[in-house]
């Protein structure tokens, strides 16, 4: 039966979520359409058709998927009781490979449903019979032969309706009897394979992109989800630096905003937090708060100047770090003097060096450092794998190559 929360698989080698749900599934959706999938990565590296109209439901019906490799939804062929059916193509985006990392596939598993809105999978509901594999792209002749020889009371044959077309003839001679035909066929499959193997060999680099129809969006009154009030556009806070208008208004939009010469808070906020990670407390001591109930800065001036820096520099953080650690300010001694600490018990002018709480990563690589084991190379070692090994002082996080 039908439920609208779940998709109901019928054959498919698709990992799991980890996996990146990679392989391939012929699957029914929530509606009962008849869907395949090509999967590399998704929601985007893959081929992704879904047939026009439903599966009738409650009664057995035969169906079959083909595919010719050619890396495109256009060499997939859906049918239904023989007949190839139309379909709508989702998505037609793969460009590498749909087997797992080591190019072994997994086991094929037939009759499961996902449940969408728990994550989980859940108990298939339907019957599944006569499963059968073919090392060849199926034609529609075949496909209609296999029908008719697949005898269920169920079933309606129509020698009528289910009589394959001329043009459906002429694609089956094609593909089996024209020897330059399939000779053509398969240099161009070698050379798709080979395209794919080399789109497989770029590292995957995951981005964010805008949907072609954005979603509403409404102001929620106390935060609550289920209380929507006014609908709401994407914008910059006008209280802060408003956006010029020439700009879009999406993702790019904001992180042109962000980074424009009249916005001065970017800048002066990632000041603050790399000093705060030095001295411990940010020239600003509310780093998240740089409003009018946040406190005011302890060196206005310095937090001017070290923000106009760092953006003349092309946000050059190394640059930047490098500029504060050999100030005198840094390098001077924590040493506590009586007579300044009277005037100034918070060290807020910085007559010192401040004494704070080291985080994990500082003290491993002062330990690492001190005892000559710290790799001073950016990144790390690089290796093949990674190891596992105990928890000793000379262990060392390997980045898969």
């Amino acid at each position: 039966m039908i439920d609208q929360r779940m998709t109901r698989t019928l054959l498919g080698t698709t990992g799991g979520k980890n996996q990146y749900w990679r392989g391939w599934d012929l699957y029914l959706d929530y509606k009962g359409h008849l869907a395949a999938r090509l999967i590399h990565n998704l929601p985007d590296i893959l081929i992704h058709v879904r047939s026009v109209s439903p599966i009738v439901d409650g009664k057995w019906t035969h169906v079959a998927m083909s595919y010719d490799e050619t890396g495109q939804a256009a060499g997939i062929s859906l049918f239904v009781n023989g007949k190839s059916v139309e379909f709508r193509v989702v998505l037609d985006q793969l460009t590498r490979t749909i087997l797992p990392d080591g190019g072994k596939a997994w086991d094929v598993r037939a009759g499961r449903s996902y449940r969408g809105f728990t994550g989980d999978f859940g108990i298939y509901q339907g019957g599944l019979d006569d499963i059968r594999f073919y090392e060849l792209a199926l034609t529609q002749v075949e496909v209609e032969q296999l029908f008719r020889s697949y005898h269920c009371p169920d079933l309606e044959i129509s020698s009528s309706v289910n009589q394959p077309t001329s043009a459906d003839r002429f694609q089956h001679w094609l593909s089996r009897e024209h020897t330059s035909w399939q000779a053509i066929t398969a240099t161009y499959r070698e050379l798709q394979k080979q395209r794919i193997e080399l789109f497989s060999q770029v590292p995957l680099v995951m981005v964010m992109a805008e949907m072609e129809q954005p979603r509403n969006t409404y102001r929620l009154h106390r935060g609550e989800y289920s209380q929507l009030r006014e609908q709401v556009e994407m914008g910059t806070p006008k209280v802060a630096a408003a956006s010029p208008k020439d700009l879009p208004s999406n993702r790019l939009g904001l992180s042109q905003w962000l980074f424009d010469p009249d916005n001065p808070l970017t800048s002066r906020v990632a000041v603050n937090h790399y000093w705060q990670m030095l001295f411990g407390h940010g020239l600003v001591r509310t780093p998240h708060d740089f409003g009018v109930q946040g406190q005011r800065p302890t060196h206005p001036e310095l937090l001017d100047w070290l923000s106009v820096w760092f953006r003349e520099s092309g946000w050059n953080v190394r640059d930047l770090l490098k500029l504060i650690v050999a100030s005198t300010t840094y390098r001077q001694s924590s040493v506590v003097d009586p007579i300044s600490a009277q005037q100034d018990p918070d060290n807020r002018l910085l007559w010192r060096f401040p004494s704070y709480r080291w985080t994990a990563e500082f003290l491993r690589d002062n330990a690492l450092a001190g005892s000559g084991l710290l790799t001073a190379k950016v990144g790390g070692a690089v290796s093949s794998h990674i190891n596992h090994q105990g928890y000793g002082s000379k262990r060392t996080i390997f980045l898969a190559s």
